[in-house]
């Protein structure tokens, strides 16, 4: 199974960095209608593993440049978010192997 690149954006810090992502989206193409000046979005994610576990922290960093009437302005969001590796290196903020507390026998 491979990740659903849809799903991990929107579990990213409880889908506030997808919203964060929609408003870098916004204001940087507009700005870039309005003042006829390129600018840009870069997302970098650094993995690391939590101790022994199957899971890793994931630090999501939103970087943008907004073009302006006298050059550009970067702005610059880092924030973390924990998640299960799974089989195959499937990603979820859920572990694949917990059950459902609320299945009935």
């Amino acid at each position: 199974m491979k990740t659903d690149v849809q799903k991990f954006i929107e579990e990213l810090e409880a889908s506030i960095f997808e919203q964060k992502l929609g408003e870098a989206l916004a204001e940087v193409s507009q700005a870039v209608v309005n003042f006829n000046k390129a600018g840009s979005i870069n997302i970098k994610l650094d993995f690391k593993q939590q101790g022994t576990s199957q899971q890793v922290e994931i630090k999501h960093k939103l970087t943008f440049n907004v073009p302006d009437i006298t050059g550009k302005t970067n702005k610059e969001r880092t924030t973390k978010t924990v998640m299960h590796v799974g089989k195959k290196g499937y990603l979820s903020i859920y572990d694949e192997n917990q059950g459902d507390m609320f299945q009935h026998d």
